[in-house]
């Protein structure tokens, strides 16, 4: 499990240690005196627990950009000098490659792969995944390399050729989840459940990246064939049924009219209803979706690690960057701070 801040939900690591599971602790950085608070945070968390087995200090602040790589680095040294655990930081597999400053200042290195943020078709989407991270391999043989974050929407705008769809994140997923355990790939899912509190932060795939949805109820099956739509039998039937009584009260209620003319003027009605509930019936499921669920004894709104962190604002820069274009074909100064 991982988490992004230690100031928020500080009993996390208690719970994850009652529960048995590890957890890679995050600790946010910022330019005011929050990060002394994560400082402080995850030394106590570390002395007082003995879940947490490795830490990451800020996330993707150089991409963003809210850090420059040497204050990054002057934040990992300050971590390490505190805790006696492996440190690394988390940006995308570009900004390791050009910063390798980074890597060198780092115990392992966490690399984020979203090919949907880089508009591609979910056919191509994961030897593209795989590709950069050997890429990354490559260039820093000698050190551990943890998947931070990889993932796909199942709802969401069109980025390019990616499209956000349960089919897809199911295709996406399933083939990542067979060849990472082939290749025996270190990584975190993004992520454990949809979180509809993020739309106004990281536009409309941001709440959708979950295998739970909001309900904690599974979007797809891991393993039998993949349904376009789980709920095309619903959508059919509501659709169907309202239609048969729109065309029958038009057919009685325009009886002037030539049968061949009703039997078209009444299938109209019927068209607009199957569209209304293929297109509106997801719009209607957000709206009346929670902005969080908490289970009992579940520490706030942590879904695969994930939690609510104050950073919204690098939220919304994080999103706008990489939806923009893909982030090989970034400009420099949108991509962040040049590296050393």
């Amino acid at each position: 499990m991982r988490t992004y801040s230690s100031v928020d939900q500080p009993n996390i690591p208690a719970l994850a240690e009652k529960a048995g599971l590890h957890l890679t602790a995050g600790v946010w950085v910022s330019k005011d005196e929050s990060a002394t608070r994560e400082f402080d945070a995850i030394e106590k968390a570390v002395h007082d627990t003995s879940s947490i087995e490795r830490v990451i200090v800020g996330n993707e602040q150089v991409l963003t950009p809210s850090r420059t790589p040497a204050e990054l680095i002057q934040n990992m040294r300050e971590v390490k000098r505190r805790v006696r655990k492996p440190v690394s930081t988390a940006e995308p597999w570009h900004i390791w490659l050009r910063c390798p400053e980074l890597a060198a200042n780092a115990d392992f290195i966490t690399v984020h792969l979203l090919p949907y943020w880089e508009g591609l078709p979910v056919q191509q989407a994961l030897e593209y995944t795989f590709g950069r991270l050997h890429e990354v391999q490559r260039r820093f043989p000698d050190k551990k390399i943890v998947i931070g974050e990889v993932g796909w929407p199942s709802q969401g705008d069109r980025r390019d050729s990616s499209r956000a769809s349960p089919a897809s994140q199911a295709e996406f997923i399933r083939g990542f989840l067979v060849r990472a355990a082939a290749e025996n790939i270190d990584y975190f899912l993004m992520e454990g459940i949809d979180q509809p509190w993020k739309i106004e932060l990281e536009g409309r795939a941001g709440p959708y990246w979950g295998y739970l949805d909001a309900y904690r109820q599974p979007k797809y099956s891991l393993t039998g064939p993949i349904e376009r739509d789980p709920n095309w039998e619903t959508k059919a039937a509501l659709a169907s049924a309202i239609g048969v009584v729109a065309l029958f009260w038009f057919m009685f209620s325009f009886s002037n009219l030539q049968l061949p003319s009703r039997i078209a003027f009444g299938l109209v009605p019927q068209a607009v209803i199957s569209l209304f509930a293929w297109l509106v019936a997801p719009a209607l499921r957000l709206l009346h979706a929670p902005d969080r669920l908490d289970l009992p004894g579940d520490p706030g709104a942590v879904a695969a690690g994930h939690v609510h962190h104050p950073a919204h604002e690098l939220l919304r820069v994080r999103r706008d960057i990489l939806a923009g274009q893909p982030a090989s074909r970034l400009p420099a100064a949108a991509a962040g701070p040049r590296c050393a």
